[in-house]
């Protein structure tokens, strides 16, 4: 991927969305902003990750940084929500989930 542009950038999952994971990220973006032309998807791993990340100002972070704070559960691993990389398109994802395109159904349900 050296040299190719990154256009979505996919934080969290089911698997990979915990509050430590969560606390990472915070670190790495607090005071910073997403890169123009990215969208960066947070999505916390359970409703409990989502509520504890909030209460520990994880997810104004993410929100002030230009990145979007989801509710938890599928997303990009399963093409969900219209979470998806577009024909052309180069992502970068803490999911342990690989499908081209992530157009559908991955190869594999993520419970």
């Amino acid at each position: 991927m050296l040299g190719k542009p990154i256009d979505v950038v996919f934080i969290g999952s089911c698997t990979n969305g915990r509050l430590e994971d969560l606390k990472a990220a915070a670190g790495i973006l607090k005071g910073r902003k997403v890169a123009a032309g990215v969208k960066l998807l947070i999505v916390p791993g359970s409703q409990q990750v989502k509520r504890d990340a909030e209460n520990l100002g994880l997810a104004q972070i993410f929100k002030d940084a230009g990145a979007d704070w989801r509710e938890s559960g599928c997303s990009m691993c399963l093409g969900m929500n219209g979470d998806t990389v577009g024909a052309g398109q180069y992502s970068v994802s803490t999911s342990n989930r690989n499908s081209k395109g992530v157009k559908g159904w991955a190869r594999e349900p993520c419970w």
